[in-house]
């Protein structure tokens, strides 16, 4: 596949064949992720082989939410009841690939296995992100192209964000700018095949400053500093952004990217869903 969008955002409509019980809050996610990767193996085999076994995420998955009201399904789906989710590919591969599996499913009528229920794919559309800038289809480069200079970026975690380390608790602020951007940037330089003048992993500790992290509805970072560290968070950051031309517009260009990749560990299984606003 030599050609068409690097990047993408699927709006997937799903209807239940029975009643569905979940178990844990993100088991649908994790569930469509895996059932994802099924399909994929149905288009092309190999390249389904290589997306589930390199250390890479080719793909985001949204939680599933109600189609009647876009509130989270939480545990319970009733029989016939539509969800929808929102996938986002990142290799030009995977998207080309995902395109033909989602709509050879919706055209065939065939089901999603989701913890041992069918799930009709009803409906698949190519959606727009959540806000200007981050088009249903792009590539790498026409998102950096259409990245402004800006000086300052709020993002939304529309899902919780988790965070892992190998080195015990995750030090505070969580969402620090060298772990949150330095996250985006190294998507970036897997997928992207096109670079980000001027930014690297240092400049985003030194030029970008927190300036504040708002839980939602009063949350607290919830910490597990076990043997592998893990640590999560619901809420808005705020970033001050400093440094030249060159630097603000790569920055904002993976604030944009945010918009596909997620943000975190979990971004693959429902976690980490992001809403960048960007300004100045």
């Amino acid at each position: 596949m030599t050609s068409g969008p690097d990047l993408a955002i699927f709006d997937l409509v799903l209807t239940a064949s029975g009643l569905t019980v979940f178990g844990e809050r993100s088991s649908a996610s994790r569930a469509l992720n895996g059932s994802l990767y099924r399909l994929l193996d149905t288009v092309d085999g190999d390249l389904g082989r290589l997306l589930h076994d390199v250390d890479k995420r080719f793909f985001t998955v949204s939680p599933l939410r109600r189609a009647s009201s876009d509130e989270p399904v939480g545990r319970r789906v009733a029989v016939g009841e539509q969800v929808r989710a929102r996938i986002a590919t990142l290799h030009r591969s995977a998207t080309m690939a995902m395109h033909e599996a989602l709509t050879q499913a919706a055209f065939q009528g065939r089901s999603l296995n989701l913890d041992g229920r069918e799930f009709a794919v009803t409906a698949v559309a190519l959606a727009p992100g959540l806000l200007p800038g981050t088009p249903a289809t792009t590539t790498y480069q026409r998102l950096y192209d259409a990245a402004p200079l800006s000086t300052h970026i709020t993002l939304r975690f529309l899902s919780l964000v988790r965070f892992r380390s190998s080195r015990g608790a995750l030090p505070p602020p969580l969402t620090a700018p060298a772990r949150v951007f330095g996250g985006y940037l190294s998507w970036w330089q897997t997928f992207g095949g096109c670079e980000l003048p001027g930014v690297d992993r240092a400049m985003l500790a030194d030029l970008i400053r927190l300036e504040a992290e708002i839980p939602a509805d009063g949350r607290p970072v919830l910490q597990d500093g076990g043997g592998a560290g893990k640590a999560e968070f619901l809420g808005t950051s705020y970033y001050a952004v400093a440094g030249d031309e060159l630097f603000r517009k790569g920055v904002a260009c993976l604030a944009l990217f945010a918009a596909y990749c997620g943000t975190g560990s979990a971004a693959a299984m429902g976690m980490g869903q992001t809403w960048p606003h960007l300004e100045g």
